[in-house]
């Protein structure tokens, strides 16, 4: 026969939301507020996963409680709340400093168990709205990110959300299974068909930017029409259309892109920038364009490569010596006074 202690009691009433007996127990019989079940879970973690807002409150108001407090799988109140779509709770939980950014046991932030349920919200709110936000593409100890999981579940509102927000689709699983991939394993063709879309567009747009088909980029522009960034169409070594414009020299396209991308700094997996692009092609009028026309911080375009190579260090060793000079020539006076003005168009022209 089974026998409760006043703790199992407290968590059964945190659980229900009965508040005033959760208080009767707390402070007058003195029940532990940070006592654990056999599984590990607190009241805390009861009343998060059951949405009962006011007893979570009060839980978070009363002295002495630990809401980092982990259950044994590692998962912490939030894990809870956000895993059974509970925003509100989410929210008083990280306003009250609870952490966010600690994994359970299988590598998983509590984004992954709001996707997987289709709680799109809680999404949202974790990797964009949140003070600290998610990084939209960790990975858990399968090598799986947010966008594997609501796949193979079949979250088709939370797939799409999450491609829209930038997780990036190309990313393979420990098991070499991207999302797409999964959604297909596991009879999920309505994620399946979004990602399908989505590399199709990507593809289009990529394609057209490569071969100067500025009538092509500017049809995906108009169908996108604002959804989500064009820089998040990306291909498998995360390089986007500017950077394929840049290295193939299409000027045009370039500019046309530009005009509509919020960002011109975005690093591919090599950690190479348009700028990078431009000179490894040796391309001048792409190169001194974008350090013409970027807005912001211009040190940001001469980062260097994870093979530590600046744009210009890229340029001379593709061979295009003068397109070199003039690059390291810019990157020289950003150092010295922490911004540069682009090459004049006297010196632009010389280089060329």
């Amino acid at each position: 026969m089974l026998r409760y202690t006043t703790g199992d009691v407290l968590l059964r009433k945190a659980h229900r939301g009965q508040l005033q007996e959760v208080k009767y127990l707390v402070q007058e019989v003195y029940v532990d507020v940070n006592y654990r079940d056999e599984t590990g879970c607190t009241a805390l973690h009861m009343a998060a996963a059951a949405g009962q807002l006011d007893v979570v409150k009060w839980l978070l108001s009363y002295q002495g409680i630990r809401p980092n407090l982990l259950d044994h799988n590692a998962q912490s109140a939030i894990h809870y709340a956000a895993f059974y779509g509970h925003l509100p709770i989410v929210q008083v939980l990280l306003d009250h400093c609870v952490p966010l950014h600690i994994k359970d046991k299988t590598g998983r932030l509590p984004h992954v168990g709001a996707a997987i349920n289709g709680h799109v919200d809680v999404v949202r709110f974790l990797l964009h709205d949140c003070p600290l936000p998610i990084e939209r593409n960790t990975i858990d100890e399968y090598g799986a990110t947010c966008l594997h999981w609501a796949a193979a579940h079949g979250r088709r509102d939370v797939v799409e959300f999450l491609l829209h927000a930038g997780v990036d689709a190309h990313v393979t699983s420990y098991d070499n299974r991207t999302a797409y991939q999964l959604a297909k394993d596991k009879g999920q063709p309505k994620c399946q068909n979004v990602i399908k879309r989505w590399f199709e567009v990507a593809q289009r747009l990529l394609q057209a930017a490569e071969t100067g088909n500025d009538d092509e980029v500017k049809r995906v522009i108009h169908d996108v029409a604002g959804a989500y960034p064009l820089r998040f169409l990306k291909d498998k070594n995360g390089r986007h259309a500017m950077h394929w414009a840049a290295s193939a020299g299409r000027l045009p396209t370039l500019r046309i892109l530009a005009e509509n991308f919020d960002s011109w700094t975005d690093l591919d997996k090599f950690g190479r920038n348009a700028l990078h692009w431009a000179a490894l092609g040796g391309h001048a009028e792409c190169a001194f364009w974008l350090t013409q026309h970027h807005v912001g911080e211009r040190k940001t375009l001469m980062v260097p490569s994870l093979t530590n190579k600046t744009p210009a260090r890229c340029a001379l060793d593709a061979g295009h010596t003068a397109l070199a000079a003039q690059l390291q020539e810019w990157e020289d006076t950003a150092l010295r006074a922490g911004d540069v003005a682009p090459p004049s168009t006297a010196t632009t022209t010389t280089a060329m």
